[in-house]
């Protein structure tokens, strides 16, 4: 078998160089080594390694063998690379990787000499050559319209390409199989009857139609329109919600954390978190997650001027630390105070009798009327008020009862 190692070893150093592709290059440092089998049987056992500077897209290498008095007793393939006898010497080894790069580890063949008393060798040549696996399965891998490896589900999207179908991950497809928008899928996949979607109006055939053959075919005006009817709460357009929808979409609380990740804002239409943080919550000396600066009187400046007012400002700024209420100076106030200062009120009254406005500004009591459209009593004498003017036209009344009374006893004399 000496003879046999020694042609092998001085083919793969004289037959192989550097591949080079591109500016990367792939080095063949295959080699082989004497060994006894299980059996104590001498074989050859030849390692077909590769380094590669960089990274080449090859993924197939085509081994050809030339065998004198020597056969295949075994191959061994190492992970991620598969092989195809073609014919009789004939090999195809491929990998799943998109791309070889580092140290790759392709194969490992044992020879057997058949005639110990015979000469033997190995010739053999490789072949590197790169299959397009674009939109493809190879032993369960899923390639992309790029060849790379991607998930099941992004290999239905991109490559199959099911047409109005909802992925169930937020994504859809349209009537083309290609990737578009809920609103856009739901126009183009779903049908519609007397609906508007973006702008679109659906007649009661479920075609586009104008604006005025819609009002023509369609009821536009639901007959539940934002009502609680026997505990089923109905939506502007008549359509049931649950008792939160029915709270977003017709009472329209203004700033209001719903604590489902939704927000209202000064006029209870649904926005983002940083645009309710913005309309609906105080803030001094603080920073927001889309990097506005407020300073330490809660109107937005610049960061230079964030920097010289809050540099040195208490750490607890309208908070509640230990049951103690911090004002927007960093002083502790009362709750009374805390609520004026660090708390935004819309149409509300404290109990010291201040107004806020529909615009969370104090104001006097006619102008919280005017804005908020609400009758107030006096918070003095409102109420007192009331029951004097109940007892005054009590009293008259017993008086005018008494002298009719009394006129109908005269009466009845005569």
């Amino acid at each position: 078998m000496k003879k046999l190692s020694f042609i092998v070893i001085i083919f793969l150093m004289g037959f192989f160089g550097v591949v080079q592709v591109n500016a990367s290059s792939l080095v063949n440092n295959s080699y082989c080594e004497e060994a006894l089998d299980t059996d104590g049987e001498p074989v050859q056992i030849c390692h077909f390694v590769f380094d590669v500077d960089g990274t080449v897209t090859y993924n197939q290498n085509s081994l050809s063998l030339t065998l004198t008095n020597v056969v295949i007793k075994s191959i061994q393939v190492e992970n991620g690379w598969y092989y195809t006898k073609v014919h009789d010497n004939l090999y195809t080894f491929e990998t799943s990787n998109p791309t070889l790069t580092g140290h790759v580890e392709m194969a490992t063949i044992v020879f057997r000499k058949i005639n110990e008393a015979e000469e033997c060798s190995i010739h053999y040549s490789c072949d590197w050559s790169k299959i397009d696996r674009s939109c493809s399965i190879f032993e369960g891998n899923y390639y992309g319209p790029n060849g790379d490896i991607i998930t099941e589900l992004e290999y239905e999207k991109q490559c199959l390409k099911p047409v109005c179908k909802d992925y169930g991950d937020g994504t859809y497809s349209d009537k083309n199989g290609n990737l578009v928008s809920k609103i856009e899928y739901e126009k183009q996949c779903l049908p519609h009857y007397c609906e508007i979607i973006d702008g679109i109006y659906y007649g009661k055939d479920g075609t586009v139609v104008t604006e005025d053959v819609f009002r023509e075919q369609c009821d536009t005006t639901p007959s539940y329109s934002c009502q609680i009817i026997d505990g089923v709460y109905y939506g502007p357009n008549g359509d049931i919600l649950t008792e939160l929808e029915y709270e977003k979409q017709c009472l329209k609380p203004v700033c209001k954390d719903y604590g489902d990740g939704t927000y209202s804002d000064k006029n209870g239409n649904l926005v983002s978190k940083i645009e309710y943080e913005k309309q609906c919550l105080v803030h001094y000396c603080e920073i927001l997650s889309d990097g506005t600066y407020y300073g330490k009187d809660g109107t937005i400046v610049t960061e230079e001027i964030y920097n010289q007012e809050c540099g040195n400002v208490s750490k607890y700024i309208c908070e509640i630390v230990d049951d103690v209420y911090y004002g927007k100076n960093g002083n502790s106030v009362s709750y009374l105070q805390y609520q004026k200062e660090c708390e935004t009120h819309v149409c509300e009254i404290l109990s010291d009798g201040t107004y806020f406005d529909a615009n969370g500004n104090i104001v006097s009591a006619e102008e919280y009327e005017i804005s908020c459209g609400i009758g107030i009593d006096n918070p003095q004498t409102g109420g007192k008020g009331i029951s004097l003017f109940l007892f005054l036209l009590g009293g008259i009344l017993t008086i005018l009862i008494f002298i009719v009374v009394r006129n109908s006893k005269k009466i009845y004399r005569l």
